[in-house]
């Protein structure tokens, strides 16, 4: 039967995974999106912190205190229901907007560089902090592009670990 530790590694790995494709996927549907291998990894690291997490999810909405807790939030629709998400559009879009907003921190962050290579003193210091505060914040929009997949793909791991167990998992999750 999987366990906490179980869940966070599956749903690690599938987030992973997810935002892997999604990064693959994104460069088929723009090709004229600049290619940046940082912001992928970043993308990617979003996706399986978010799936990690995620993959505990149905345990702390329905917590296993006796062996029959599988309800609504462990059951199949559910599952299949998160697992939709990861085509809608709007993940398309939140997607390219993170990456848009990284690209522009890139942008920002390439001009305090250059600007500290001319400077001295103390604006050396200031361009300097400028930039490194420029690249946290692209990094960050580069990582919160992955999220909406990688969480998805994080519950549903759980559900389909679940699934794979004796007990297995309701297809709808009420009881009557």
């Amino acid at each position: 039967m999987p366990n906490r530790p179980a869940h966070l590694a599956l749903g690690t790995g599938a987030g992973a995974l997810a935002a892997g494709a999604s990064v693959a996927f994104r460069y088929k549907r723009r090709p004229e999106a600049p290619r940046r291998l940082l912001h992928d990894i970043a993308q990617v690291g979003g996706g399986a912190l978010a799936g990690r997490y995620a993959g505990a999810l149905p345990d702390i909405i329905e917590p296993a205190i006796h062996p029959n807790h599988r309800g609504f939030g462990h059951s199949a629709v559910v599952g299949g229901g998160v697992a939709s998400l990861s085509f809608v559009e709007r993940l398309r879009e939140w997607e390219d907007g993170c990456r848009d907003r990284a690209e522009g921190f890139r942008g920002r962050r390439l001009e305090e560089c250059h600007a500290f290579q001319q400077s001295n003193g103390g604006d050396a210091c200031r361009h300097f902090l400028r930039a490194a505060w420029f690249f946290l914040c692209e990094m960050f929009w580069a990582a919160l592009a992955g999220v909406p997949v990688g969480a998805a793909a994080g519950y549903v791991s759980h559900i389909v670990a679940d699934a794979t167990t004796p007990k297995g998992v309701p297809m709808v999750g009420l009881r009557f």
